[in-house]
């Protein structure tokens, strides 16, 4: 059993503890130099990657891949606004986050095997992810958000993804 938990005393960033809690065994997953930030927003299904949310790559709050395995960092976003990682979709071939920009916080998914990046259909305001443990469905076929706009209150919406745009 891996888990995964703050790097306490040694700056912001991750440790692994792989066989868990009781074994006592770390590897640390982020380097840790001057005031980088990281989050850990999910695991992959299979455990290999992390999408994680850091300043690391250019000063601002961007989404990236992390290999557990080689610990290298795959970013993808390069924003110079303020982006948060989300979940991974239940098969793992989408991950998704938030953008806000001028207060108007948009959500995308990213197809990994594609490289393809695609705002949601969403009114403009302020959308975010809805969901405990994710926004997606099970089945990955369905997302959950919350919309809160100019012309209306906070309305709680589901998208169905159209069959061309699901991984089954």
């Amino acid at each position: 059993m891996d888990c995964l938990y703050p790097n306490a005393g040694q700056g912001h960033g991750f440790q692994r503890l792989r066989g868990g809690v009781a074994s006592g065994t770390s590897t640390l997953l982020t380097p840790h130099e001057g005031e980088q930030i990281y989050s850990a927003n999910d695991f992959s299904p299979d455990g290999k990657k992390l999408l994680i949310t850091s300043n690391s790559a250019n000063g601002y709050d961007n989404a990236g891949l992390l290999d557990v395995g080689t610990k290298k960092i795959t970013w993808l976003t390069k924003d110079k606004s303020e982006v948060s990682g989300g979940p991974f979709s239940p098969d793992g071939k989408r991950v998704l986050w938030t953008t806000n920009v001028d207060g108007n916080t948009e959500i995308y998914e990213h197809d990994l095997a594609a490289g393809k990046t695609t705002s949601l259909p969403l009114p403009q305001g302020v959308n975010t992810l809805g969901g405990a443990d994710s926004a997606f469905s099970r089945d990955g076929a369905r997302l959950l958000y919350y919309q809160n706009g100019r012309l209306r209150r906070t309305m709680c919406g589901c998208i169905r993804w159209p069959e061309a745009n699901r991984n089954e």
